[in-house]
């Protein structure tokens, strides 16, 4: 059995396409405020990754810095992968077959619609990652290679408080 959590990027500023790309984008205040909530309250229920991999634009590495803090991780043994920006479902799991068999648990840091896909398409039934989300999945696997769909059970899909509806 492997885990992995998926967590889509707080809220960021938004891009002009002139002074800022969407490359770099970085986290608005309450983006950051999410980040470090989701963090605090993942980890103390699930705990530790055994492997942080992230886009490495601004917004998924300031996310990914808070999980990495509240885990005990140092900033450099966060993996930064280019393929996670933007990718397509096929790319996500590429990334996640690749992992080493070492790693029981792991977290991927991106953005939507790859993420949200990811995360249907494990846990076989429809999740839409609002900014700041994490979808906690166990998957039915042993070897990170053998990732297919529907090989996921959803054991947790939590989702900043201010995207909660009353």
């Amino acid at each position: 059995m492997k885990r992995v959590v998926l967590v889509r990027h707080a809220k960021a500023v938004k891009s002009d396409g002139v002074s800022i790309s969407d490359f770099d984008r970085t986290l608005l205040p309450v983006g950051e405020a999410d980040a470090a909530l989701m963090a605090q309250a993942h980890v103390k229920k699930f705990g530790s990754p055994g492997r942080i991999v992230t886009s490495p634009a601004a917004r998924t590495l300031g996310t990914a810095h808070y999980f990495a803090k509240e885990s005990g991780i140092e900033p450099s043994q966060i993996v930064h992968e280019k393929a996670v920006y933007n990718a397509s479902l096929e790319h996500l799991l590429d990334i996640l077959r690749d992992f080493p068999a070492t790693v029981e648990s792991a977290m991927l840091v991106g953005h939507n619609p790859g993420m949200s896909l990811l995360a249907t398409y494990l846990g076989g039934q429809h999740l839409e990652m609002s900014t700041a989300s994490v979808a906690v999945l166990d998957l039915e696997i042993d070897h990170w290679e053998k990732v297919s769909g529907k090989c996921g059970r959803l054991l947790s899909f939590e989702v900043a408080p201010r995207h909660k509806r009353a």
